[in-house]
């Protein structure tokens, strides 16, 4: 399991962390904005979400972690991990807090 020392490399401050359904794999939010996929055997990055969002407050796999749904300040989004193509994106005027995936993966429940 990465350390908390070899996660701190990246000299950002984490604002969201979702474990991969798999415990193996992981996400963060930074406080660049940036989105990345870490493994969890060492902290190394596999992976980044494509940038343009804003500060990220929540994030929520698909129980077969295909996919995740992203939240910022002012939309959420849901990415294809396999492709890294986004699936879809919802806006609104106050933006969201926080995000949860349906057991069944059918549903996405947004707190704003």
């Amino acid at each position: 399991m990465a350390s908390l020392q070899e996660i701190r490399r990246f000299n950002l401050s984490a604002s969201v962390v979702a474990y991969h359904p798999d415990g193996i794999r992981a996400l963060a939010g930074f406080g660049d904005n940036s989105v990345r996929l870490l493994a969890l055997t060492n902290g190394a990055e596999i992976g980044r979400l494509p940038p343009g969002r804003d500060y990220v407050r929540g994030a929520a796999y698909d129980p077969g972690g295909q996919s995740v749904v992203i939240d910022d300040t002012t939309a959420l989004s849901r990415w294809d991990l396999n492709t890294g193509e986004n699936i879809w994106n919802v806006t609104n005027g106050t933006g969201f807090w926080d995000i949860a995936i349906s057991p069944d993966g059918k549903q996405t429940w947004p707190a704003t």
